[in-house]
């Protein structure tokens, strides 16, 4: 009896130990579990409380874009006040409302550098242009001046070469076997067959040079003929004159909001380079696109700017016809935004 109580004892303890080892092992090979990165970057908020608390802005905002006479709308507030995460909610409420285009103008220059720098503006310009035109895909602003690269896939091509090689065949056939004739009215003849092959080359030939006609019309109504020598060459060229690139090309505006359908304009960090000037002519640029009778809805502007962009309060009014203050209030784990 003292054996086998010894023995049990004795196994006891080797599974005792057994499982010690097999749990200190197990601790060991478990990964550390990593903690949740938080961005800094703007977020879309779709918690409930979230929400709640900025619901009296996305409101006002909804109220103000839906207001016929409110075109220039300023969401303002103090960096980190939550102005961008407040629009990207906005956005994807109301992504099914409203067709929204973003533009950014994040910049790390100093004020110095801007203020010296009598290009800038300009650039600033074409910045805003850029991203408008390049939103969107060429097909959709075919006769835009500003062309791209286009992306031609082996697809393409191969369909491209081999309608060319069609186009070829047809025209020779209509004019080697004399099927051109067949189009005086005088021959036609109602008891004789029709002609498939004839009748194909006729449509084929005309088709393809309605296609090149049309190719090369686009090519000159998007074209300035500046001069013409008297060898018969043509020099095509921009003007250049207007140093505003906005006056420059107002028509590719017009044109841009005639081909889509974005009615939300929604600019930030405008206010970063302390210029009013931008302000002006943007304000400009939305009284032409609204006044425009080829334009049948309304293009709204809406800016996230700083407080300290207007100290004057009269010169906010001759900007924006809608202010919405966003006044923050920050605990010390999120921002937390008040009610307007």
């Amino acid at each position: 009896m003292p054996n086998i109580s010894i023995s049990k004892q004795s196994l006891i303890e080797s599974l005792k130990r057994l499982v010690v080892f097999l749990d200190k092992k197990w601790s060991n090979n478990t990964p550390t579990p990593v903690s949740a990165l938080h961005s800094l970057a703007p977020k879309v908020l779709r918690g409930n409380e979230e929400l709640e608390r900025v619901k009296p802005y996305l409101n006002s905002l909804k109220q103000a874009i839906e207001t016929p006479d409110i075109n220039n709308i300023a969401l303002t507030g103090g960096y980190g006040s939550g102005k961008s995460t407040i629009l990207r909610t906005f956005q994807d409420l109301y992504k099914t409302q409203f067709n929204f285009l973003n533009i950014s103008l994040a910049s790390f220059k100093d004020n110095k550098e801007v203020k010296e720098n009598a290009d800038f503006e300009r650039r600033l310009e074409v910045s805003i242009l850029q991203q408008m035109f390049y939103h969107v895909k060429a097909d959709r602003i075919p006769d835009s001046r500003f062309k791209r690269i286009t992306n031609l896939t082996n697809t393409k091509l191969v369909v491209f070469s081999l309608g060319l090689i069609l186009w070829g065949i047809c025209t020779l056939i209509l004019f080697q076997f004399d099927y051109i004739n067949t189009l005086n009215p005088k021959k036609w003849d109602i008891d004789r067959a029709i002609d498939w092959i004839g009748l194909g080359s006729i449509t084929i030939f005309f088709g393809g040079l309605s296609f090149f006609v049309k190719s090369v019309y686009r090519l000159l109504k998007n074209s300035k003929i500046n001069k013409l020598t008297i060898k018969g060459e043509l020099e095509l060229a921009e003007s250049v004159e207007d140093k505003s690139v906005f006056n420059q090309h107002i028509e590719e505006i017009l044109y841009f909001f005639e081909r889509t359908n974005f009615n939300v304009l929604i600019i930030e960090d405008l206010d970063r380079f302390e210029s009013t000037d931008i302000f002006t002519k943007l304000r400009e640029i939305n009284i032409l696109i609204n006044n425009s009778e080829t334009i049948t809805r309304p293009i709204k502007f809406v800016y996230a700017i700083k407080d300290e962009m207007f100290v004057d309060k009269n010169e906010r009014v001759k900007f924006f016809e809608f202010i919405i203050p966003v006044i923050p209030f920050i605990n010390c784990r999120l921002p937390i935004f008040s009610t307007v």
